[in-house]
């Protein structure tokens, strides 16, 4: 971005409310997802973070930014809307923390576009596979037999968005979905002491320095 988000590197203060957790957030290279991680970690929470190949430039910050003040993250690298890769990445992210507490399900892509003849079948696909079917394969992974160390009491964050969006159709279609699929998981999965939980914040462009 021409203007730098405020990630509040160097003006977070933690209080160590989050000791003992372990949490893996997609997205964590950047923007909201790079906020969240950073809270994590100076709130104790052990993190994994997600990011895309041309995010190296922003993952590496992160970490080099987190170690001068005593701090770790994990990184691993990888496209989330890759079936393979998605299971992987869960079990390496409970085997790196040995557990997993809270998945914060924050990366998304999106794609302007001024009318809907613009969207294309291929982009509308990969949207949702990036978008939807992560946080479908995410859940199945953590709540299935092949995981087995996933703590109960535990916490699953989505990011949202608000509704109406004119200039990303596709994107806010998943939003919506994302919004009807995280109330429908919270109903099954609360006799397990799993609370899942959507944040829909705003545009954040002019919290930008």
């Amino acid at each position: 971005m021409k203007l730098a988000p405020d990630c509040e590197e160097e003006s977070y203060v933690g209080h160590g409310r989050l000791k003992k957790h372990k949490a893996l957030i997609t997205g964590g290279d950047s923007g909201i997802g790079r906020v969240v991680a950073i809270a994590y970690v100076r709130e104790g929470t052990q993190v994994t973070i997600n990011h895309l190949p041309f995010e190296q430039k922003d993952a590496p910050s992160l970490a080099s930014l987190l170690e001068k003040k005593g701090l770790q993250i994990n990184l691993i690298l990888g496209d989330i809307s890759d079936e393979d890769f998605c299971k992987k990445m869960v079990r390496n992210a409970v085997k790196d923390m040995d557990g997993l507490d809270i998945p914060v399900l924050n990366a998304g892509t999106q794609t302007a576009l001024e009318r809907i003849e613009e969207l294309t079948t291929k982009q509308f696909r990969y949207t949702f596979e990036v978008n939807v079917f992560f946080d479908v394969l995410d859940c199945q992974s953590r709540f299935g037999a092949s995981v087995g160390r996933i703590k109960h009491h535990n916490n699953k964050f989505n990011t949202g968005f608000p509704a109406g969006q004119v200039f990303v159709l596709d994107y806010a279609a998943t939003k919506g979905a994302i919004t009807d699929f995280t109330r429908a998981l919270a109903k099954q999965v609360a006799k397990d002491g799993i609370r899942v939980s959507a944040v829909a914040p705003e545009p954040i462009w002019r919290f930008c320095r």
